[in-house]
């Protein structure tokens, strides 16, 4: 984690973005569109935030594609549902990720971005 905290926090699929174009477009996306104040409202005085694919909704575009994860990591009775083979995501067309608030620059990092199921 940001913070160097250990712990759960899985995310129940990897991906990737087919390009860096499509991938700085979903990042302002999430800028621009209101999925971060959500996520910053969702979250008041954290200085880490994690804006959900519910925040961004579906953005329209096919960003990516990804796999459901295989084994259980972290929390293993909340990741229970990522047992079994593999499957293949295609058409992520939302968005997930973590941002940092940088004090001194007063402003929003982005420390990790992914694309994701639409809600």
């Amino acid at each position: 984690k940001p913070n160097g905290d250990v712990g759960p926090s899985v995310p129940p699929l990897s991906s990737a973005f087919h390009s860096d174009e499509l991938l700085i477009f979903a990042d302002q996306t999430i800028r621009n569109g209101g999925a971060l104040e959500r996520a910053i409202a969702r979250q008041p005085g954290q200085d880490v935030i994690r804006v959900t694919a519910q925040d961004a909704g579906d953005i329209g575009v096919d960003l990516g594609r990804g796999f459901k994860r295989v084994l259980p990591t972290g929390n293993i009775l909340k990741n229970l549902e990522t047992n079994g083979a593999p499957e293949k995501l295609e058409n992520l067309r939302s968005i997930e990720g973590l941002y940092q608030y940088n004090p001194s620059k007063k402003n929003w990092e982005t420390i990790t971005i992914f694309p994701a199921p639409a809600p």
